[in-house]
């Protein structure tokens, strides 16, 4: 199947969308579940601490070491996230483990965060979260003093973990990411049926119809299903193919009636043109003829003008001997005398 570009960019742009808003939708699921589980991880440190305050409640509680510690053993029964659970006694100027659920640090010194807890009297929350899409563990830890009769005599320290709730918690992101995947890909596909049906087959519908009126074929009627914008569009290009065929048709006329008047105009101006020639052929002949009389005429002129002029020579030169012979005889005579 072949898509067109605008098909690419919109698949382009429900992939882009749909990731964007399934991205947003696993990170924000990934984010609030791991939420409630650090608050079911808080509410179980606080439990346990509120367990240890309602059991030891006078200073000769802690003195029986074995009692005290079946009591923290007791608590990670009843509390399987609990991976730390210490009572901190000071004890000849310094702080000292005295019950724990690890064996080996019972008779050490507790961490520095006991000694200002018990100097402050302030409760003390420590945060260990991992990031959201992490495999390794978070943990909450709190320590607060023991106050007994208005005086302090150590601390205690709990610390939770959601190391066995890991597992289920990977899978269930792994379901999750699954089925939002699932959901995506079906979110994409019914987006693409939809403006493919919505919008891609109405243009494709125009761009048919427009590809036939530029050819000329305005008789071609575009398909006006649909009261919204495209029907609404294809009635109007269907109008005005009709107009343009209205107008096709008068031009046609128009143009008809315009060649047979040029034709008509073209003849007359022929029969025109030869009777001008034929008529200017008669007046070129009629010249021709009187130039050929009138130069016959010339030349006769010419012939006595020429022969005019030896008489008037001849006549000058008979004048001019007379007047000599008259100025000789004028001459002699005078001799005579």
């Amino acid at each position: 199947m072949k898509f067109s570009y605008l098909q690419l960019k919109i698949i382009g742009g429900i992939v882009f969308f749909c990731s964007s808003i399934f991205f947003l939708i696993f990170y924000l699921i990934i984010f609030y579940q791991k939420e409630a589980f650090l608050d079911f991880e808080k509410n179980q440190a606080y439990a346990c601490s509120r367990y240890l305050q309602s059991v030891f409640i006078q200073p000769k509680d802690f003195t029986n070491e074995t009692k005290t510690q079946e009591i923290i053993y007791s608590l990670n029964a009843s509390y399987p996230n609990l991976v730390k659970a210490d009572i901190n006694l000071m004890q000849n100027g310094k702080m000292t483990t005295v019950s724990s659920l690890d064996f080996k640090l019972i008779g050490k010194e507790a961490s520095p965060e006991n000694y200002e807890v018990l100097q402050s009297g302030r409760l003390e929350e420590i945060e260990f979260s991992a990031p959201v899409f992490s495999d390794s563990d978070n943990f909450f830890k709190i320590v607060f003093p023991i106050r007994l009769s208005g005086a302090s005599y150590g601390t205690y320290e709990i610390v939770t973990s959601l190391g066995s709730f890991q597992k289920s918690f990977k899978f269930i992101q792994e379901k999750i990411l699954q089925t939002t995947a699932l959901g995506l890909v079906l979110l994409m596909l019914l987006l693409f049926l939809f403006l493919n049906s919505l919008v891609l087959k109405p243009i494709k519908k125009l761009e048919k119809g427009i590809e036939f009126f530029s050819k000329g074929k305005f008789d071609y009627k575009i398909d006006e299903k649909g009261s919204d914008e495209f029907g609404e569009l294809a009635k109007g290009l269907n109008e005005m193919s009709k107009e343009l065929y209205k107008s096709y048709d008068s031009l046609e006329d128009a143009i008809e009636q315009r060649t047979k008047e040029l034709e008509e105009a073209r003849t007359i101006l022929e029969i025109q043109v030869g009777a001008r020639t034929r008529q200017l052929k008669e007046v070129n002949e009629t010249l021709e003829k009187q130039v050929k009389e009138k130069t016959i005429e010339l030349q006769g002129k010419l012939k006595e003008l020429e022969r005019f002029n030896k008489l008037m020579i001849d006549r000058e030169l008979r004048m001019i001997e007379l007047k000599n012979d008259v100025k000789k005889a004028k001459e002699l005579g005078d001799k005579k005398k």
